[in-house]
């Protein structure tokens, strides 16, 4: 119920709610149009954009590094999408048509999947906070057909070329360590010397580096999964290339005292590539202002987790199980492993076929 009356000062004051809130105006129509401006916005609840944001400086930090960078194009896509709306009034179709939006402009599986991932976690915050009663994107569910940007194995002649270059190159045991472990590239950057057993021939996985969204430095956190939690074998190749360089046990085998950071990496790993000749030409946009708008560029033909699929399809080769195979790789789920072991079959079924159509 409010209340008003004229002050001392000749302004006019309503007071609304047991916790007075007051507004002021110089006539009695202007402290009433300030109330009820209030109390509009009031009902209609807060944007879904103050809510988001407020779920981000919460929760932000409870988020690893790498789940950030994923996150952080997703919740500037989401701000621009539901900008100027009440979180009260986003609807499931609303979020459907942006979920169908991406689709039809040729976002990846992965990249839809964590878009729609951060609006539930946005609203089971709104939930919690009281500012809407349902998630309406958990009726939403991803559309059938959307491109998959699976990562293929490299060829054998880029798989030459790294056992090659191991010791030739001076980054060179970084990828030959990748092909044969079948580590992640965060859990190798945070691998240190007392990690590695010669002796049981193992290697000792417990944590993992990050790097966050706009940072440089590394960040040493637990692995991706408690799953990731393990020891790898160290197979007698890598043992005979470790054991005449190893080093002080504290140290990082990448990066001595501490972990390289994420500059740091990516020209080693660049360098590496355009050195032993895995590259290839891309088209690239120049600045404004240029004559040219496209100039081609050198781009690196492999990635570190390429490689891990790498020692996924020698697993695959060599009979080891699926179980066994996701304790290798530090699967939390056993159904990853047989999703990538499906993948090797259907790869290697599509070789085959290559071949025999090419056979007289």
């Amino acid at each position: 119920m409010s209340k008003l009356k004229k002050r001392a000062d000749g302004l006019y004051q309503i007071s609304v709610q047991k916790k007075r809130k007051y507004f002021y105006g110089h006539t009695q129509q202007e402290a009433k149009q300030k109330m009820m401006a209030w109390q509009e916005k009031r009902e209609a609840g807060r944007s879904f954009a103050e809510v988001a944001d407020e779920w981000q400086r919460k929760h932000w930090e409870e988020i690893s590094a790498g789940t950030q960078v994923c996150y952080a194009p997703a919740l500037k896509r989401a701000l621009e999408d539901f900008a100027g709306v009440s979180i009260r009034d986003v609807a499931p179709l609303d979020i459907k048509k942006a979920v169908d939006a991406m689709a039809s402009q040729g976002y990846a599986h992965h990249s839809v999947g964590i878009y729609l991932s951060l609006l539930r976690q946005v609203f089971d915050y709104a939930i919690l906070v009281q500012d809407v009663t349902v998630n309406p994107a958990e009726a939403v569910r991803l559309p059938k057909g959307l491109v998959s940007n699976t990562r293929e194995c490299p060829e054998e002649e880029e798989l030459e070329i790294i056992r090659q270059n191991a010791d030739l190159h001076k980054f060179g045991l970084f990828p030959y360590m990748l092909l044969y472990t079948g580590l992640r590239r965060g859990e190798l950057l945070a691998l240190q010397w007392k990690d590695v057993d010669f002796g049981n021939r193992t290697i000792s996985v417990t944590k993992s580096v990050g790097f966050l969204e706009t940072g440089n430095q590394p960040v040493i956190k637990s692995t991706k999964t408690k799953a990731g939690e393990r020891e790898v074998v160290l197979l007698e190749r890598l043992a005979e290339k470790l054991f005449p360089i190893q080093g002080n046990p504290e140290d990082y085998i990448f990066g001595g005292a501490k972990p390289l950071s994420k500059s740091v990496f990516r020209r080693r790993w660049r360098g590496y590539c355009l050195d032993v000749g895995l590259w290839r030409w891309k088209d690239a946009p120049r600045a404004k202002g240029r004559k040219k708008k496209v100039v081609q560029v050198k781009e690196p033909t492999i990635t570190p987790h390429q490689l891990r699929h790498a020692f996924a399809t020698m697993c695959f080769e060599a009979g080891v199980s699926p179980k066994d195979a996701q304790q290798l790789l530090g699967h939390s789920k056993i159904d990853v492993t047989l999703d990538t072991y499906t993948h090797i079959r259907a790869k290697r079924r599509e070789d085959v076929a290559a071949k025999l159509n090419k056979a007289e």
